[in-house]
């Protein structure tokens, strides 16, 4: 590390840039994994929007109540909460046979709703789950209840993830920089303190 104080300024800035880059990568490679990878919300939204595809086809194929509850049941074997809800209440139509392009932006809007909405439901956390209906035809309508994601679970790990890779790495830019500068002030200020006072 003398060497390094000795060093010129644009070599001590380039020790930097380079300690700088090697610890965020390393960093990065080994939190990443455990911080997002079981956390992939977008994947967990895609997934579920598929879900409730798989539900309105085999509702809206069905022509009797046995062949209706059937579907219900499907849905409780795939984790989703629905029930029958009035036509009048669907914003979106669901046509069996024809994929839509309408459920999986309409499922991202109520359960991605970013971090800003993030960080109010967790400090003020209402407990009511988005719902989201779709009608399959002229007199049947489903309710889907959306999944509830706990801050702890997606929050948390963005906010460990930040900290990791900007605010760690700023800390120790900032002190081995100060350090670089000061260090070889000092024996300049012992010498002027020890002609000084001495």
């Amino acid at each position: 590390m003398k060497r390094l104080c000795r060093a010129s300024i644009r070599t001590q800035l380039l020790f930097l840039a380079i300690v700088l880059v090697v610890f965020v990568s390393t960093v990065a490679t080994v939190s990443e994994p455990f911080i997002c990878g079981r956390h992939d919300k977008g994947l967990v939204i895609s997934l579920f929007a598929g879900r409730v595809e798989m539900v309105l086809e085999q509702f809206g194929r069905s022509r009797t109540s046995q062949e209706e509850n059937e579907a219900l049941d499907l849905a409780g074997r795939l984790g989703i909460s629905v029930q029958r809800a009035p036509v009048k209440e669907a914003p979106l139509v669901y046509q069996p046979g024809m994929p839509s392009d309408e459920i999986l932006p309409a499922v991202r809007e109520l359960i991605n709703d970013g971090i800003l909405n993030s960080l109010r439901n967790a400090i003020a956390y209402t407990g009511q789950p988005a719902a989201l209906t779709i009608r399959v035809d002229n007199t049947r309508a489903l309710s889907f209840q959306m999944p509830q994601f706990p801050s702890s679970l997606w929050l948390a790990p963005a906010v460990a993830s930040g900290v990791l890779k900007i605010v760690f790495p700023l800390i120790l830019l900032a002190y081995l920089g100060s350090w670089l500068i000061t260090e070889p002030l000092v024996p300049f200020c012992c010498g002027y303190a020890t002609c000084q006072y001495g």
